[in-house]
C-alpha cells in the first residue's frame, strides 16, 4: 500500500489539522492589533466595520493568493492585505492519514473600529 501523494498545486479542503498561526488565535489577533494603522481617509470619515480577506497557506507557511472578499474601502482594504504580507509564515494544513503538508485557504475578517473616549 503506497502512500497517498499530494499534488502542491491544489488546495485540499477538508484537512485534518488546520492550518495555524504560530501561536494560535490570540498570537494573530495580537499581531493584527499591534501592526494596525488605520487609515486616515477611513478615520476622517468615521468608517468602521470588517475586511473580510482571503488567502492561502502554502505547504511552507508562506502566504499567497491575497484577495478581499468584502471591503470597506478608505484604505482599508489595502491596510487589511499590507498587514497579511507582514505576516510571518504560518503552521500549513497536514492531512494526518499520511503526514502530508497541504495548501489551505483560509477567510479572516480584520476589524477596523475607531477608539472611543472610554479607552
Amino acid at each position: 500500500m503506497s502512500k497517498k501523494e499530494y499534488n502542491d498545486d491544489y488546495i485540499i479542503d477538508p484537512v485534518e489539522k488546520e492550518a495555524s498561526f504560530v501561536g494560535g488565535y490570540d498570537s494573530l489577533m495580537r499581531f493584527i492589533v499591534d501592526n494596525l494603522i488605520y487609515p486616515e481617509e477611513a478615520l476622517k470619515g468615521k468608517i468602521e466595520g470588517k475586511v473580510l480577506t482571503t488567502f492561502v497557506v502554502e505547504v511552507d507557511g508562506s502566504i499567497s493568493d491575497i484577495k478581499v472578499l468584502r471591503g470597506l474601502g478608505y484604505g482599508c482594504d489595502e491596510e487589511a492585505i499590507r498587514i497579511i504580507k507582514l505576516m510571518p509564515k504560518w503552521n500549513p494544513a497536514i492531512i494526518l492519514s499520511s503526514k502530508s503538508k497541504v495548501r489551505q485557504q483560509f477567510v479572516l475578517p480584520i476589524s477596523f473600529y475607531t477608539p472611543t473616549d472610554e479607552e
